[in-house]
């Protein structure tokens, strides 16, 4: 059921993501349960990515009109971008990346798609132990009219090597908005 897909890509390359991150292993998750908040200190955001790739400049509201654009493959999806914010500074490769679990539910018609995927978020500049995810691809589906204007129900989840903890926010994709 290729409408029950759900796709998590990192951007497309360079550009977009000024170099590329290193690989990380995938993680597991201990439950298909939603993880709570998380502790103190520990936060995410999601939303909009600044111009200039490097935190979320819009986080995302209940409600927020969100940009529903269409993929290489011809699916409809949005682009999320995560910052996760961590009590402390993750162990980090090549000295600004962090490797964390994002887990993405998206309770859309005719069932709740899940994908689980290990990505390399980077360490903002100016803080200790905030760390962005740049735009994930997430396909919603193949046909847009069951998409374009429906209050859309979506669950993040985040493993990282100093914390864990979930959000969630429903958003109504609209294919008029940019993504």
């Amino acid at each position: 059921m290729r409408a029950l897909l759900l796709l998590l890509l990192l951007c497309a390359g360079a550009a977009a993501c000024g170099g590329d991150p290193p690989s990380c292993p995938q993680r597991v998750f201990p439950s298909s349960e939603p993880l709570p908040p998380g502790a103190d200190g520990f936060a995410l955001a999601v939303g909009r990515e600044d111009e200039g790739h490097a935190h979320v400049a819009t986080p995302w509201q209940d409600g927020d009109r969100v940009g529903l654009v269409t993929g290489g493959q011809g699916g409809w999806m949005i682009r999320p971008a995560v910052d996760i914010t961590t009590p402390a500074r993750l162990d980090e490769l090549e000295g600004r990346y962090a490797c964390v679990g994002v887990r993405m539910t998206a309770a859309v018609a005719g069932g709740a798609p899940v994908v689980i995927v290990s990505v390399a978020a980077e360490r903002q500049a100016a803080t200790p132990s905030t760390y962005h995810v740049t735009p994930l691809f997430g396909l919603l589906g193949f046909d847009r009219t069951r998409l374009d204007g429906v209050s859309t129900p979506l669950r993040f989840d985040v493993l990282t090597d100093g914390g864990d903890g979930g959000t969630a926010v429903t958003v109504v994709p609209d294919a008029t908005l940019p993504p």
